[in-house]
């Protein structure tokens, strides 16, 4: 992911997508709390070494993206690098097929448009979040 972004422009000069409105990328966030959705047409990338990446090669930030919330209630002793690949713990686990059902439908909302609307149901916390 971090070096995704040459993928990611290649892909679109091959499709003729046109990022600004055809675009969705999904990433994981370790700024968020697990399992809180955020839905962005647009922004900076907030530290996200992916997004960067797919910023610099696009050479815009003018493209959607949802970030999913990997973050522990507790923080960790390891360095993040080491964290974001690790497994994810049991009381985790059962909690991340309604995580990928409400990513699912948030990206759904996004492809029917529009986005203000997709955003302003993703956006909602969830009560899988952790606080």
């Amino acid at each position: 992911m971090n070096e995704s972004g040459e993928a990611v422009r290649r892909l679109a000069g091959h499709f003729k997508i046109d990022f600004k409105s055809e675009l969705l990328v999904v990433v994981d966030d370790a700024a968020l709390p697990f399992g809180r959705l955020r839905l962005r047409a647009r922004g900076s990338d907030g530290g996200h070494r992916g997004l960067r990446s797919i910023e610099s090669a696009l050479g815009s930030q003018d493209y959607a993206r949802l970030r999913v919330g990997i973050a522990p209630a507790k923080p960790v002793e390891e360095p993040l690098e080491k964290y974001v690949l690790r497994s994810f713990k049991s009381e985790e686990e059962r909690k991340l097929g309604e995580i990928l059902r409400r990513g699912i439908e948030s990206c759904k909302l996004w492809v029917t448009g529009p986005i203000e609307r997709a955003m302003d149901q993703t956006n909602k916390p969830s009560r899988l979040a952790s606080p």
